[in-house]
């Protein structure tokens, strides 16, 4: 299991507290000098190494996730050491003596580098109060000092998954901002999906030559990030996929890009509309579509993946079934 349950001492002396930027407190549990003394001293010092093996990264992805629905590298599952290569995988593992105890996986996105897997031994208890022993902030230190003082790139993030409490713990002991959260949700794909409806005065029409510099500008618009044209291209193109166009008279207002994955008859998509014709039912109207394409290629349960401070798609995606199964935060570095 990747998370291990927190346990103390049956009575514990007045813990110390350190007040973190959230406004939350964090409780060092403490307990008798002898207790003290074994925590820090009869386990080994927690040891990062870097490691080229993204086999066993995808490995151990896969078994500390505890088969929940995860986002890794742009997979959902069955993650592989291809993948991890092909993208650029950076991999470390830590020990503790000859145990193996928690790893990192990490990779540059975007302009961006972000540890998006970190997994490790934790023995504090995680909820409205935070509590972590003198031997949690030692590995968080460890994973401080070995691993993130050495990574160069800037901006740095890390994430964690809401159920892995190392992730927090360590964002907490170093005391790392906030930077933003991802939702995963999923719902099955039905024969019922039916065509697609777009409002009064708007149209649906398949990618046409040329919709590609629209897509990576209305898409950086959107999502403040981007994607270049070629690459949407690319994507729009792909057998794998089916790709629909929203107009407003002769004037394109939005998109989405329906992808078959080649595993688990699972489907994913990208949509966007134009912040001047949002909340007008266009969004809908392209994930209908998008939904119906998906069910056509052989998908039968599709994954939506999107920011957590984003209201307007919360609603959207919970007026179309989707169930929110997994939350990321991200921390700055």
């Amino acid at each position: 299991m990747a998370v291990i349950p927190g346990h103390g001492p049956s009575t514990l002396q007045r813990p110390s507290t350190e007040r973190f930027s959230s406004g939350k407190s964090l409780e060092i549990m403490g307990g008798s000098e002898w207790n003290m003394k074994r925590n820090l001293t009869a386990v080994p010092t927690p040891s990062w190494t870097k490691s080229p093996d993204l086999a066993l990264a995808a490995r151990l992805c896969e078994k500390w996730n505890s088969s929940k629905l995860y986002e890794i590298f742009w997979e959902y599952a069955r993650l592989n050491a291809n993948v991890l290569t092909e993208r650029r995988g950076e991999f470390w593992l830590c020990h503790e003596g000859s145990k193996l105890t928690g790893f990192a996986l990490a990779r540059s996105v975007r302009g961006h580098f972000v540890v998006e897997e970190l997994w490790g031994q934790f023995d504090g208890v995680f909820g409205d109060v935070i509590k972590m022993s003198e031997r949690d902030l030692v590995r968080a230190r460890a994973f401080g000092s070995q691993v993130l003082r050495g990574i160069a790139e800037r901006p740095l993030l890390i994430r964690g998954a809401t159920d892995n409490c190392f992730a927090h713990g360590v964002a907490r002991a170093l005391k790392l901002p906030w930077f933003n959260g991802l939702v995963l949700a999923d719902r099955t794909i039905g024969a019922g999906v039916g065509p697609a409806t777009p409002p009064d005065g708007y149209t649906l029409r398949f990618y046409a030559p040329g919709d590609e510099a629209f897509f990576s500008l209305l898409y950086r618009q959107v999502f403040s990030d981007t994607v270049s044209s070629e690459k949407f291209e690319d994507w729009a193109t792909e057998s794998k996929c089916r790709t629909h166009v929203a107009l407003h008279g002769s004037e394109r207002v939005g998109f989405i890009i329906a992808e078959k994955r080649p595993y688990d008859l699972l489907g994913d998509f990208i949509i966007a509309v134009s912040p001047l014709h949002q909340r007008r039912g266009v969004g809908g109207a392209l994930l209908d579509a998008g939904l119906d394409s998906l069910y056509e290629m052989g998908a039968r349960r599709a994954i939506a993946d999107y920011r957590t401070l984003n209201g307007a798609t919360h609603a959207l995606y919970g007026s179309r079934n989707f169930k929110p199964r997994r939350t990321y935060n991200y921390f700055w570095i």
